[in-house]
């Protein structure tokens, strides 16, 4: 993503919330370094190798809120947030599911995909939205 910084700056300027998987970034990567004028960032980088990760840019004009109640599940690489909009919440998730991903991380992912559907079933009286972006890798068995 570091080499593609220029282009990406270039083409979501005509979006309002702009979803990447497999960023490559890490803790050595400042925030300000992956920065879009007009834009909020939200992001996972993966811990424990290289690769993978992911990033979450929405409007700025648009109130977003970091959204961590999945944090306990402990799934690899997945960032949230939530936008109050007018009559409607909206919960935004992107997640990045590795092609060589283990039973265990991938049973983590519909845990934090069963939470996300509940707590948009159970938003109150505001009603709320789900919005989930990524790439999960999906392999059909023969």
């Amino acid at each position: 993503m570091i080499g593609k910084l220029a282009e990406i700056r270039k083409r979501i300027k005509h979006f309002d919330i702009v979803a990447i998987t497999e960023t490559w970034a890490h803790d050595q990567i400042s925030d300000t370094e992956l920065e879009v004028d007009g834009f909020s960032i939200f992001r996972a980088d993966r811990k424990d190798r290289a690769g993978g990760g992911v990033l979450l840019y929405v409007k700025s004009t648009l109130t977003a809120q970091a959204f961590d109640k999945f944090s306990d599940i402990c799934f690899e690489e997945n960032i949230w947030c939530t936008l109050n909009l007018e009559k409607t919440k909206l919960l935004i998730g992107v997640c990045y599911r590795s092609p060589t991903s283990s039973d265990v991380n991938n049973n983590r992912l519909l845990s934090v995909l069963d939470r996300a559907v509940r707590e948009v079933d159970c938003a109150g009286t505001k009603k709320m939205h789900l919005l989930l972006m990524g790439d999960f890798n999906f392999q059909k068995s023969l």
